[in-house]
């Protein structure tokens, strides 16, 4: 049972406030909306099999029955808001924006939000009080507006982008297809150009198709592609680092080792001496 303010059906922590409370790093959103604000530089979260960052004053919006895990769970700047559609629906139009495509993505939606999330948190934190402690009633209506604040927001955003159809069939199909096209030549072709000239559209409109669905750019999901296999043959099989080197297309064990430590950290030698401990040391976009 995720943990509430005193206004049922709602709750609004920072991050670590959050975890503290819940007992674990890992959410399943199960009946609530989560709406995740970056008052920080950054904010890291993992999704399905991958690891996401979003930058400062960005809103991350999570629907229903859907399983996050925090990176930062001792994380004192980024704030968690969650509610349930029971609090929020009380008009047509909200059970409407509720159940928008801001919501109920493949992938949880990032947006610019236009306003300072610090100051929205303190400003809502102070009227919650002033409300409860002078018996007005009125709290629920003080964060319903918040969170109808923060909804529109976001669906402006979504909504007049030059990218708002990328949920669309077609681009799904781009994506379903390039997944394929990685399979078959991650160890041959590790250059954006190569699958955009296979998926007859320019490199620009790949990389933004696959931000808008993944939340990474094109080059990153080749990037993770390779660390992916470099990982499971380091932790799977006996082949030196050179033939690893070799097997995923790398000239020599010199470059493997370079493009390995920019990108998880660590020189492929330390983290196979490492074994298990490995775990979580991914840099900035970051692998499990």
């Amino acid at each position: 049972m995720l943990s509430e303010n005193l206004v049922k059906g709602f709750g609004f922590f920072t991050v670590a406030e959050f975890v503290k409370r819940h007992g674990s790093e890992q959410v399943d959103t199960s009946d609530y909306f989560f709406i995740i604000g970056v008052l920080g530089d950054s904010f890291q979260y993992i999704f399905g099999e991958d690891n996401f960052m979003i930058e400062h004053n960005r809103a991350l919006y999570v629907a229903p029955n859907k399983v996050f895990k925090f990176v930062n769970t001792s994380d004192k700047e980024n704030l968690v808001l969650f509610f349930s559609s029971d609090f929020y629906e009380r008009s047509l139009v909200d059970a409407q924006m509720l159940n928008s495509e801001l919501f109920f993505r493949s992938e949880p939606y990032v947006a610019l939000v236009p306003i300072s999330i610090k100051e929205m948190h303190e400003d809502v934190s102070e009227k919650i009080n002033f409300h409860i402690e002078n018996q007005t009633g009125l709290e629920g209506v003080v964060v319903h507006n918040v969170i109808e604040m923060l909804i529109t927001d976001g669906l402006t955003e979504l909504r007049t982008s030059p990218l708002k159809d990328v949920e669309d069939p077609a681009s799904l199909n781009i994506m379903n297809k390039f997944r394929v096209l990685l399979q078959k030549h991650y160890k041959t072709e590790k250059q954006t150009n190569f699958y955009a000239e296979k998926l007859h559209i320019t490199p620009k409109q790949f990389s933004r198709i696959t931000e808008k669905i993944t939340g990474k750019k094109a080059k990153q999901l080749i990037i993770d592609k390779t660390i992916q296999e470099s990982l499971r043959l380091l932790n799977h099989s006996m082949l030196t680092i050179s033939e690893i080197s070799r097997e995923l297309g790398f000239e020599n064990e010199s470059n493997f080792s370079l493009f390995f430590k920019k990108h998880y950290g660590l020189p492929p030698s330390q983290y196979r001496q490492n074994g298990s401990k490995n775990k979580g040391k991914a840099k900035n976009e970051g692998l499990k």
